[in-house]
């Protein structure tokens, strides 16, 4: 069995997303910890499973470049592991607002066809 450290260096286009980073690693190659830091930080600890590890986070308006660090054993002398980082963005406040505004007037609308047909 041999252990192994590694690391991944990304920078995210967006912020104040929410995001989600995973690495899948076969039979061979097993991990132990799977943390993100940003700033020298560490923000968020990973879930480890049997074939692959995930987390989700927010990105940070004052943190633009992200570490993903690693560490796990290899238990047949190769291995190998692969990961994603989906950036999802979230809404700004206005676009709710707007929803609502137009989710008013859709039920201001209906009510005031429905009264125009019992008269």
């Amino acid at each position: 069995m041999t252990s192994f450290e590694d690391s991944i260096h990304f920078s995210l286009p967006k912020v104040g997303s929410s995001n989600y980073v995973s690495l899948t690693h076969d039979g061979g190659t097993s991990l132990e910890a799977f943390d993100l830091w940003g700033d020298g930080n560490m923000l968020s600890s990973g879930l480890i499973g049997s074939s692959d590890s995930h987390l989700s986070f927010l990105g940070d308006s004052n943190i633009k470049d992200f570490e993903l660090r690693f560490k796990g054993h290899n238990y047949s002398g190769g291995g190998s592991y692969c990961g994603n980082i989906v950036i999802s963005p979230v809404p700004e406040p206005q676009t709710y607002a707007m929803l609502l505004i137009g989710l008013g007037l859709v039920g201001f609308s209906a009510r005031r066809r429905k009264n125009d047909t019992v008269d």
